[in-house]
């Protein structure tokens, strides 16, 4: 007897610098869909998105540009040193991420979609993330290579990487979580290794493992 498909969602999250986006990319290179929950945050923070406009209320109308774009830097600034409104400021934007990230994973069983879907999301949060997801992924490094990788691509100080390092959860919490934890401390091709098996183990998984779909259903009946 042939088993039913159904979509099969991979949450990927890890620290700053842990590569969580470069195992996201790698699921993809193996034909998951993928949402990013970095890239959505932009898209409804974006000029006329009622995000922004919330965001200009509550934290100043002057970290909106000429433009109409929202100034990251100064917004950045402001929050990271304030663990109140960075909470104000994650609530605001996830409610809106939350929403797209619903309206895709809708629509793609609705048209019929049976493979793999990715959300990599930097913030584990139970609703939009842990309720949507079959499996979670934790990606960890040791905490030298992450200040290394995010140096390199932001030209940040080592004291605002792990003062961000910090803002966000222990490691802890993230394994805690966990149904996988990949481990990125060697090269991207060792790291691709690790992703390819772990995808090939949660693809056997997913004929055998109730959707989180059909989860919520279960634990919220109509």
């Amino acid at each position: 007897m042939t088993k039913e498909k159904h979509l099969f969602v991979i949450g990927v999250t890890g620290g700053i610098g842990s590569g969580k986006s470069a195992v996201s990319g790698m699921l993809c290179e193996g034909g998951a869909r993928l949402l990013d929950a970095d890239a959505l945050s932009k898209q409804v923070t974006g000029p006329g998105m009622p995000a922004l406009e919330e965001i200009a209320a509550r934290f100043g109308s002057d970290l909106v540009n000429s433009a109409g774009r929202l100034d990251r830097e100064r917004l950045a600034a402001v929050v990271f040193a304030d663990p109140e409104k960075r909470r104000e400021l994650e609530a605001i934007i996830h409610r809106r991420v939350v929403e797209a990230i619903d309206g895709f994973l809708r629509e793609w069983r609705e048209a019929g979609y049976s493979g793999l879907a990715v959300l990599d999301v930097p913030i584990p949060v139970a609703r939009g993330f842990l309720d949507n997801c079959d499996e979670v992924w934790v990606v960890e490094s040791p905490d030298a290579l992450r200040v290394q990788r995010v140096r390199k691509r932001s030209g940040w100080t080592d004291a605002d990487i792990r003062a961000r390092m910090s803002a966000q959860l222990p490691p802890d919490a993230y394994r805690a979580l966990a149904t996988r934890i990949v481990v990125n401390d060697g090269s991207l091709a060792e790291l691709r290794g690790k992703v390819f098996r772990l995808m090939e183990e949660a693809t056997k998984n997913a004929l055998h493992t109730k959707t989180g779909a059909q989860r919520k259903n279960a634990l919220d009946p109509e």
